[in-house]
C-alpha cells in the first residue's frame, strides 16, 4: 500500500513538471525522457499493467478538470507518454515481453477511460479527453491501426455536442483521420477488390457524411469555416458535381468569410463550363445581393475571369440538362456596328442569359462591374441604331451614373445622351423592334435634359401618337405614361390630359376606318342572307358564318381598347397623387371601370376590379355603393378575379378604418373575409399559399392599425408563422416576425391580446390531428416566442392611445404578472386534462420567471395546482419548476402548509384507528346471515328514499304547482328506482334459494286472488314494489289480513314462521314510513289540480312497463297454508319480497 502511495506521487510530481515543457516539434521527445524514465522505472516495479493504471489514474483526472493556461502542455505529455507506450510495446524484444505486456494494457486501460469521460456532464472533462486524443492522433508516430472503429464512433457522437469547443475539436479530429487515410488509400494498389481499400472507403464516407452535415447544420460559423476550407482535399472523394453543389450553397452563407471562401474555392478550383445556365444564374443572383465589400469585388474578378475574351474566342457552357453549348465570342451581332473589343464580350455575356427573363440580376451585375471599373458606360451619341441587349445596356449605364449623384456623373452623363429630338428620332427608328427595346430606350427620357422646350414638344408629340399605337403592352405603356407625366409638369393637366386620351379611345369623334369597313361588310352580308336563307341553305349558312367572324373582329378590336383604356386608368389611379381632388376621373368609373368588371375575359375583370378599388380609396361615398358587388365577386367570380378582390377590400377596410373600429358600412366586408377565411382553413383550398399570403398580410395590416381587435385573428398569425406550411415562405415569415416584434413593444393592450391567446395556441398545437400542420410545430419554440414577445419593453406611451381603445379592461393585467399567470393557467390546464396531450405543457414551465414580489398570491395557487398535481403523475419540468416554486414563496406559508399537512395525517391516523376498533366490534358470521336474511329490497329501497335530494326536489315543486319543473323531475326519480329495484331482485334472487322448505314446496297459482274475496283487503304488489308512494290504500289492513293467515296457518316449519313474522314485522315499520310519504303526497295533490293529470300519466306509464317486462305476474305469490282439510280453503294475498318466477 506504501509503494502505490510513492508510485502516485511520483506521477504526480512528473505531471507537475510536464507543464513546464514546451514542444514545438511532434517527435520532439527528448523533452520527456527524463519523465518517461520515471514511469518505465515504476513499470519495471510493478506486477501488471492495471497497478500502474491505478497509480497513473487521479494524476489524470486532475488534469482532466484543471483550467489553467498550460494545460496544453500536460495533454502533450500524456498523449506523447501513450504513443512511447505503443511503440515501445511493438518492438521485438523477448527479454522484455513481460514489461510490453503491461505497457499495452496501460495503454488500453487510458483510452478506454479517456473515451469513457466523454460522457461527462461537465464540458472540460470532455475538452480536456479531447484534446490527449487530438494529440495522439497529430502525432507522427501514430499508427491509425490502433484507432478502432469504437474509439471513431464514440469521437462522431461528439459532433453533437452543446459545447462549440467540444465540436470544433471533434471536426478537426476527423479532418485528420481523413487526411491519414487519404495517404494510406494512395500508398496501396489501386485495386478495388483490395480488403483494405474497402475498409478505408467505408470510413471515409462515413467522416465525409458526418463533415457535411455538421456543415449545414450547425450555428458556430467558426465550425462550419473549419471543415469548408478543408473540403477541396477531398474533392475526389466527393464527386466533381456533389463539390460543386457544396461550394454553390455556401455562396448563400450566412457568415461573410464563408461566402468569401466559397467564391475563391469557384475562382481557384472551376471553369465557366462545369457550371450549368441554372447555377450560374443562381450564383449571379447571389453575388449581385452582397452587401460585403470584399465579396462584391472578388465576384467581379470571378465573372471577368470566367467571360473574359480568351484565345480560340470560344466559350463551351454547359446548360441546364448538361450538354455543352459553344458561345462565340469572335462575331459580333451586327457587323455594321462598331463595337470595342472589350465590350463584345459583355454583349454575348447578356445575350446568353437573357435581359428580358433576368432584368433585375444582370442589372445588378452591371452595376458592379461599373463599380469596380471593370467595364465602361455605353453611349447613345455614337449608336443611332442599337440592339435589345444594347438598349439594356445604355438603361443600366445612365441609371447607374445617376444613382452616384455627383456633378461629374451628371456631366459624364450629358455626354453620353443625344438630345431630346434626336432621342425622338431613336425611338422612331425602333418603332418595329422588340418592344422591351423601346421601354430601354424610353427609360433613358428619365435621365435626359428636359429644359430644351422644342425638344420637349417633339417628344411629347411622339408619345401620344405612341400612346394611340401601342395596343395591350403593359409594360411600354406604363413607361410612355410616366414620361408624359415627366413632360406635364403641373399633375392636374396631366390628369385632364390623359382623360381626354381615354375619351377619345372610348369614344372617338371619327370612327375607325377598319370598323366601318367591316360594319358595310356585314350589312351586305346580312341582305344577301336574307335572300338566300330559303333558296339556298348551304349559302345562307357560310354568310352566317361570314358574318360571325366579322362580329368577332369588331368586338376584339373593341375588347383591345377597353383593354388598353383599363391599362392607363390603372396607371392614372395609382400614381397621380391629386386624383382625389380631380373631378375628371368620375367619367372614367362609367366609361372604363365597370364596363370592365362586367366582360367576359376573365384578365379584363381582374383589371376592372384593381380599378374600382382604387377609385373606391378616392371616393368614399362611392365606395359604399360597390360593397355588395364585392362581395358578389369573392362568392361567385374564379379564383383569379376573387384574390384581387381579396386585396381590394383589405385596402379599403385599411383606408377607411378608424381605432379599435370598423366603420358600420364596412362591416359586411369584414364579415364576408371572415367567413372566406374560415371557409378556405377548413377546405383544400386553404393550400393555395398565394390566398395564404393575402390573409395574413390582409390581418396584420389590420391588426397593427388598431382596426381590429380580434385574439382568433392574432392565434392564427401565431400559428402560421411556425406552421411547416410556411416554411419556404420565407418574405411571409419575415413579415410575421417584424409585425409581431412591433406589435407587441407598441402599447399595452397589444400584449394584453397576446397573453388572451396563448392558452389557445398551445391547446390547438396539442389538439390537431396528426395530418394538420399544426401538429408539427415545436411547442417550446412558441412558448418562447411568446415570452420574448411579452418581455419586449414596450415603446415611450402616448398618451392619446387612451383614446384609441376603448371598452378594454387592463385592471387585471400587468405586464410582471404575466408569467406567474400563465404559469397558473397551465398548471390548472394540467389538473384538468393530465392524461391528454396536456402534459406536453410541462415542459414550459421551467421557462417562466416569476418575480415573488409581486406575485405572491399567485404563486400560492400554483403551489396548490402543484400539489394536487403530483397526486396524478411524477414528472421531472414538474418537479424542477415546483423547487423553483418552493424557493420563491415565503417561509410563513410554508410553515403554515406544512403544519396543515401534518393535521391532516393526523385526522388520518385517528380514523383507522377508529375503523380498527369497528372491525374489532363486528358481529359474527351468523349474525351477519341473520342480518343480511332481514336486509329486504323494500327496506333497502325505503332508505334510500328517506334522504333522497330527488324526493325533497318533488315535494317542494309541487307545494309550489310547478309543473315544470316537477315533471321531469319525477321522471328522473323513477328510472333511478327502476335502476336500485332491479339490482335488489338479483341479490334476493340468490339469497331466497336458502330458505326454500325441504319438505313442502309452495306451488305459484295463476289465479291469485279469490273472487269471492273483498277486494279492499288486498294489496297490488307491482304498485307498492315499484311505486310505494303512489299507492293510497292503508297498508296495515293488508298487514293484519297476512298476519291472521299466518295464525291459523299449519304444516310449516318452525324456522319458516319466525323469519316471516320478522319480515312482515319489519315490513310493518317500513310501510309505516311509505304512508306518510303518501299522506304528504295526497296534500300536495289537493293544492295543484294539475297534478292528478301528471299522477294518471306516470299511471299509465308504469302500467304499461309493468305489461311489457310481466311484472304483474313475476310479482304475485300466494302462501297457500292448509288448517283442516274440511274447512274452506281461503286464498290470502300479501306482500313477498320475492319475485314470482322464485319458489318459496
Amino acid at each position: 500500500m506504501t509503494n502505490i502511495i510513492n508510485y502516485q506521487n511520483i506521477i504526480g510530481e512528473q505531471f507537475k513538471e510536464s507543464t513546464n515543457i514546451y514542444t514545438t516539434k511532434d517527435n520532439n521527445s527528448s523533452a520527456y525522457n527524463s519523465l518517461f524514465y520515471e514511469f518505465d522505472k515504476i513499470i519495471n516495479n510493478i506486477r501488471d499493467g492495471e497497478t500502474f493504471y491505478q497509480c497513473f489514474l487521479p494524476s489524470l483526472k486532475v488534469y482532466l478538470v484543471t483550467t489553467n493556461e498550460t494545460i496544453n502542455n500536460v495533454s502533450k505529455f500524456i498523449s506523447k507518454f501513450l504513443i512511447t507506450l505503443i511503440t515501445t510495446s511493438n518492438s521485438v524484444n523477448n527479454n522484455n515481453s513481460n514489461n510490453n505486456k503491461k505497457k499495452i494494457e496501460i495503454y488500453q486501460l487510458t483510452i478506454e477511460f479517456l473515451i469513457k469521460v466523454l460522457e461527462s456532464k461537465d464540458s472540460i472533462v470532455r475538452i480536456r479527453s479531447l484534446q490527449v486524443i487530438s494529440n495522439l492522433i497529430n502525432d507522427s508516430n501514430f499508427n491509425i491501426s490502433i484507432l478502432d472503429e469504437e474509439i471513431l464512433k464514440n469521437i462522431i457522437e461528439r459532433s453533437q455536442d452543446r459545447n462549440s469547443n467540444i465540436r470544433l475539436l471533434v471536426t478537426n479530429i476527423l479532418i485528420k483521420i481523413l487526411n491519414i487515410y487519404k495517404s494510406i488509400k494512395n500508398h496501396n494498389s489501386p485495386d478495388k477488390n483490395n480488403g483494405n481499400n474497402k475498409k478505408i472507403n467505408y470510413i471515409t464516407q462515413s467522416i465525409l457524411e458526418c463533415l457535411l452535415y455538421i456543415l449545414e447544420s450547425d450555428q458556430v460559423w467558426n465550425i462550419r469555416n473549419n471543415i469548408f476550407i478543408n473540403l477541396p482535399q477531398f474533392k475526389y472523394e466527393l464527386g466533381e458535381s456533389e463539390f460543386l453543389n457544396i461550394v454553390l450553397v455556401r455562396t448563400r452563407d450566412v457568415k461573410d468569410q464563408i461566402r468569401l471562401e466559397s467564391l475563391k474555392i469557384l475562382y481557384n478550383s472551376f471553369n465557366l463550363e462545369q457550371l450549368s445556365k441554372t447555377q450560374l444564374i443562381q450564383l449571379l443572383h447571389t453575388c449581385s445581393k452582397d452587401k460585403s465589400e470584399k465579396n462584391l469585388e472578388f465576384s467581379c474578378k470571378l465573372i471577368n475571369k470566367w467571360f473574359s475574351l480568351p484565345k480560340s474566342n470560344k466559350i463551351s457552357i454547359r446548360n441546364n440538362e448538361g450538354e455543352y453549348e459553344m458561345m462565340d465570342l469572335s462575331q459580333d451581332m451586327h457587323t455594321e456596328i462598331p463595337t470595342q473589343e472589350d465590350e463584345i464580350w459583355l454583349y454575348r455575356f447578356l445575350e446568353y442569359f437573357g435581359v428580358k427573363e433576368n432584368e433585375e440580376i444582370l442589372t445588378n451585375v452591371l452595376c458592379i462591374l461599373f463599380n469596380q471599373g471593370i467595364i465602361k458606360e455605353f453611349s447613345l451619341v455614337k449608336n443611332k441604331e442599337v440592339t435589345l441587349e444594347q438598349s439594356f445596356y445604355c438603361k443600366v449605364s445612365c441609371q447607374y451614373l445617376r444613382s452616384l449623384k455627383t456633378e461629374e456623373a451628371e456631366e459624364r452623363l450629358e455626354l453620353l445622351l443625344p438630345t431630346l429630338t434626336e432621342l425622338r428620332d431613336i425611338l422612331f427608328n425602333h418603332l418595329d423592334a422588340d418592344h422591351f427595346t423601346i421601354v430601354q430606350l424610353l427609360c433613358v427620357i428619365e435621365y435626359s435634359d428636359l429644359s430644351d422646350e422644342a425638344g420637349r414638344s417633339n417628344i411629347h408629340i411622339f408619345l401620344t401618337e405612341l400612346l394611340k399605337a401601342l395596343n395591350d403592352e403593359e409594360e411600354a405603356i406604363n413607361q410612355t405614361l410616366r414620361c408624359l407625366s415627366l413632360l406635364q409638369r403641373v399633375e392636374r393637366e396631366f390628369i385632364v390630359f390623359i382623360v381626354e386620351i381615354i375619351s377619345d379611345f372610348i369614344e372617338p369623334l371619327e370612327d375607325d376606318p377598319e370598323i366601318e369597313e367591316y360594319r358595310k361588310r356585314i350589312q351586305i352580308l346580312e341582305k344577301n342572307f336574307s335572300k338566300f336563307e330559303k333558296k339556298s341553305p348551304n349559302e345562307a349558312e357560310k354568310i352566317k358564318s361570314a358574318i360571325t367572324i366579322l362580329q368577332d373582329k369588331i368586338n376584339n378590336k373593341q375588347t383591345e381598347t377597353l383593354k388598353k383604356c383599363s391599362l392607363i386608368t390603372h396607371y392614372l389611379l395609382l400614381n397621380a397623387k391629386k386624383c382625389s381632388n380631380s373631378p375628371e376621373i368620375d367619367g372614367l368609373l362609367e366609361l372604363v371601370i365597370l364596363p370592365s368588371i362586367q366582360h367576359i375575359l376573365p384578365e379584363l375583370r381582374n383589371i376592372g376590379i384593381k380599378n374600382l378599388g382604387i377609385f373606391c380609396l378616392h371616393r368614399k361615398k362611392v365606395a359604399l355603393n360597390y360593397l355588395k358587388l364585392f362581395e358578389k365577386v369573392i362568392e361567385n367570380d374564379i379564383q383569379q378575379v376573387a384574390i384581387t378582390c381579396l386585396k381590394v377590400i383589405f385596402d379599403i377596410l385599411v383606408v377607411f378604418g378608424s381605432p379599435n373600429q370598423i366603420p358600420k358600412e364596412t362591416e359586411s366586408l369584414y364579415k364576408m373575409i371572415r367567413k372566406t377565411f374560415t371557409n378556405i382553413n377548413n377546405n383544400s383550398f386553404s393550400k393555395n399559399t398565394e390566398i395564404k399570403e393575402i390573409f395574413i398580410q390582409g390581418f396584420v395590416k389590420l391588426l397593427y392599425s388598431g382596426i381590429v381587435y380580434d385574439p382568433k385573428i392574432l392565434k392564427y398569425l401565431l400559428l402560421e408563422l411556425f406552421s411547416p406550411s410556411t416554411a419556404t415562405l420565407l418574405e411571409l415569415r419575415q413579415c410575421l416576425q417584424l409585425f409581431f416584434h412591433t406589435y407587441c413593444s407598441d402599447v399595452i393592450f397589444n400584449k394584453k391580446l397576446l397573453f388572451d391567446c396563448t392558452m389557445g395556441v398551445f391547446q390547438t398545437i396539442l389538439d390537431s390531428p396528426p395530418q394538420s400542420p399544426y401538429s408539427s410545430i415545436h411547442l417550446v419554440e412558441v412558448a418562447k416566442f411568446i415570452i420574448l414577445l411579452l418581455d419586449k419593453p414596450l415603446k415611450s406611451f402616448n398618451g392619446s392611445t387612451d383614446m384609441v381603445i376603448k371598452d378594454l379592461d387592463l385592471e387585471d393585467f400587468k405586464v410582471e404578472e404575466c408569467h406567474a399567470k400563465l404559469a397558473l393557467a397551465i398548471c390548472t390546464e394540467l389538473v384538468a386534462n393530465f392524461r391528454g396531450q396536456s402534459k406536453e405543457l410541462t415542459k414550459l414551465l421551467p421557462l417562466l420567471k416569476i418575480d415573488n414580489n409581486l406575485n405572491q398570491s399567485t404563486l400560492e395557487k400554483i403551489f396548490d395546482q402543484l400539489e394536487l398535481l403530483f397526486n396524478y403523475y411524477i414528472d421531472p419540468f414538474l418537479e424542477k419548476f415546483n423547487s423553483i416554486i418552493t424557493k420563491l414563496l415565503t417561509k410563513e406559508f410554508l410553515e403554515l402548509r406544512s403544519q396543515l399537512s401534518q393535521s391532516q395525517k393526523g385526522l388520518t391516523n385517528s380514523g383507522t384507528a377508529a375503523q380498527s376498533k369497528k372491525n374489532a366490534s363486528t358481529p359474527s358470521s351468523s349474525a351477519k346471515t341473520k342480518s343480511q336474511l332481514f336486509n329486504t329490497p323494500m327496506k333497502r329501497l325505503l332508505q334510500s328514499t328517506k334522504s333522497s335530494h330527488v324526493k325533497s326536489e318533488i315535494i317542494n315543486n309541487i307545494s309550489k304547482s310547478n309543473k315544470d319543473q316537477a315533471n321531469p323531475i319525477f321522471k328522473d326519480y323513477f328510472k333511478q328506482q327502476k335502476g336500485l329495484l332491479e339490482n335488489e331482485v338479483a341479490t334476493i334472487d340468490k339469497s331466497t334459494k336458502l330458505r326454500k322448505s325441504k319438505k313442502k314446496k309452495l306451488k305459484i297459482q295463476d289465479d291469485t286472488v279469490d273472487n269471492d274475496h273483498d277486494i279492499n283487503g288486498s294489496l297490488e304488489i307491482t304498485t307498492i314494489y315499484n311505486f310505494p308512494f303512489l299507492h293510497k290504500r292503508n297498508v296495515n289492513d293488508t298487514i293484519n289480513n297476512t298476519s291472521d293467515a299466518e295464525s291459523v296457518s299449519s304444516g310449516d316449519s318452525g324456522n319458516e314462521k319466525s323469519i316471516t313474522n320478522q319480515d312482515t314485522s319489519n315490513l310493518t315499520n317500513n310501510m309505516d314510513i311509505l304512508n306518510n310519504f303518501n299522506i304528504n303526497i295526497n296534500k300536495a295533490n289537493d293544492s295543484n289540480n294539475n297534478f292528478d293529470k301528471i299522477n294518471n300519466n306516470i299511471d299509465n306509464n308504469i302500467d304499461n312497463n309493468n305489461n311489457n317486462n310481466n311484472i304483474d305476474n313475476n310479482n304475485k305469490s300466494i302462501l297457500k297454508k292448509k288448517t283442516n282439510r274440511n274447512t274452506n280453503q281461503k286464498k290470502v294475498r300479501f306482500l313477498n319480497a320475492t319475485p314470482s318466477n322464485n319458489k318459496t
